[in-house]
């Protein structure tokens, strides 16, 4: 398996009947790809989105001919209000959660902040994750083997968890806070790891490759020019560009593989990725994505922004 793997191929002979698994940002892109592949293995399936009107399109689709339930509910991930809402709508199917995907982000958005203060990349991408998969972690433990999969990226590149985290003191640059937040979602899951790993969870980081998706809707040519001009930065090329098949395969692996039961790891084309020698954008891990200080850090950090606590255990 490689960077041309596709969902199909990977979820061949997977059979995920009776399951519970949960993609955010479900209504689009890779997340509705894997959440399609996740149906077709007999998995129930439950997608949350912002928009209510896409999420209710992509349910229908969805479900026509799906062996197993689809349910939607909305979900706006930078407002912890919408999260709990969403939490409470999944913990009242009553059921462990065999598979929590953690799909959805923005990325290069101009600067935005929350209702809390909170930059959106940040707010979006790790803090409203973060508060989910502490309101679901119960639920998650209580399934057998059960798996959390957290989308990061290779734009973490661009940045480690910065001291001026929220960007209060400092300008704010948008492909810093992509890449700080997409650090965070990577040290996310060696998080849940930790805390969840003596309950059966393994939980992994995955870069899916780069996909021409809703994600990218916010840059120009100019950020392009901006990103290529960044020391040792090497963009993606028509080349490079995955299908969406080809962006969920490694999410669909992360979340069946049973040779990685247990590991802890950081994912990119279907394989355990390894440390990058120079940053680029394509390939490879920075030291930043697993240091578990950091992350420790950051998590107090989060709790602090969100105004409460984030248990796991």
């Amino acid at each position: 398996m490689g960077a041309e793997t596709t969902s199909t191929e990977v979820m061949q002979g997977v059979d995920l009947s009776g399951k519970l698994a949960l993609v955010t940002g479900g209504s689009s892109g890779i997340g509705y790809e894997t959440a399609r592949a996740l149906l077709a293995a007999g998995a129930d399936v439950c997608i949350g989105a912002r928009d209510r009107t896409k999420l209710e399109a992509a349910a229908e689709r969805l479900g026509e001919g799906a062996q197993g339930s689809v349910f939607a509910y909305p979900l706006d991930l930078s407002e912890l209000d919408s999260v709990d809402a969403f939490a409470d709508d999944v913990l009242a199917l009553d059921r462990p959660i065999d598979l929590l995907i953690a799909n959805a982000g923005i990325m290069a958005c101009p600067l935005e902040r929350n209702s809390r203060g909170i930059e959106m990349q940040l707010a979006t991408n790790y803090i409203g994750h973060a508060a989910l998969i502490s309101r679901l972690a119960a639920a998650v433990r209580s399934a057998a083997r059960a798996r959390v999969v957290i989308l990061t990226s290779s734009g973490h590149h661009f940045s480690g968890i910065r001291d001026d985290l929220n960007f209060e003191n400092e300008s704010y640059d948008k492909w810093t806070a992509y890449g700080q937040s997409k650090t965070a979602s990577a040290l996310l899951a060696l998080k849940v790891h930790d805390v969840l790993s003596p309950h059966g969870v393994t939980a992994l980081a995955v870069h899916p490759g780069f996909i021409q998706t809703d994600l990218m809707r916010y840059l120009s040519k100019e950020d392009y020019v901006a990103m290529q001009s960044r020391t040792d930065i090497v963009l993606p090329t028509k080349r490079t560009y995955k299908t969406v098949e080809q962006g969920a395969a490694t999410t669909l692996w992360a979340a069946t593989a049973p040779e990685l039961a247990g590991r802890s790891a950081y994912l990119e084309d279907c394989s355990i990725a390894q440390p990058a020698a120079v940053r680029d954008t394509l390939h490879g891990t920075m030291p930043w994505v697993t240091d578990r200080a950091a992350g420790e850090a950051l998590w107090a950090k989060a709790e602090q922004l969100a105004g409460r606590p984030l248990p796991l255990a």
